[in-house]
């Protein structure tokens, strides 16, 4: 059985899909990355390893555009956290707040930071059990968090670790 995989591309690597075999390739496409409209090739993928290295480029082009989603989103709510932080300060030094208000708004902004931390660990959590998922394959968790993880060279590998 053969393969054949057809996508179009422009000239700046991005991929768009023909709904079905029988689409013609269109003049230009829009570009949903910059918003303006490209002039796309037919290219067709008929091997395995022309699958593998079409499913790396979309891959890593969804993982941009989400890592770019996510910093935005992250931008947002860092405003509105601040903006919501800057008005119960406001309202601590305010000479009208009780000594109890003022306790209770402190003792709120400790809590709020605590519950933000563990809200994202368990996001941390989710994507690497999602990346996972999707690539079936033993990654080093620090590689796909970038992030340290205190693992001992001298600690053996217990057999309940592997299960």
């Amino acid at each position: 059985m053969a393969l054949h995989v057809r996508y179009f591309e422009d000239r700046f690597g991005h991929i768009a899909w023909p709904p079905n075999s029988d689409t013609p390739l269109p003049k230009s496409l829009f570009c949903p990355e910059c918003g303006c409209r490209q002039p796309y090739e037919e290219r067709e993928a008929n091997t395995l390893p022309e699958l593998d290295r079409l499913q790396a480029r979309l891959t890593d082009a969804a993982r941009h555009r989400d890592q770019t989603q996510w910093q935005a989103d992250s931008d947002r709510m860092a405003a509105a956290r601040r903006s919501v932080y800057d008005r119960i300060m406001a309202r601590i030094q305010s000479s009208s707040t009780t000594e109890y208000e003022k306790d209770f708004l402190r003792e709120y902004l400790k809590l709020r930071e605590e519950r933000r931390a563990k809200y994202h660990s368990r996001f941390l959590c989710d994507r690497v059990y999602l990346e996972a998922r999707e690539f079936d394959r033993p990654r080093d968790p620090a590689e796909l968090l970038k992030e340290n993880v205190d693992t001992s060279p001298d600690q053996p590998v217990r057999s309940e670790d592997l299960r």
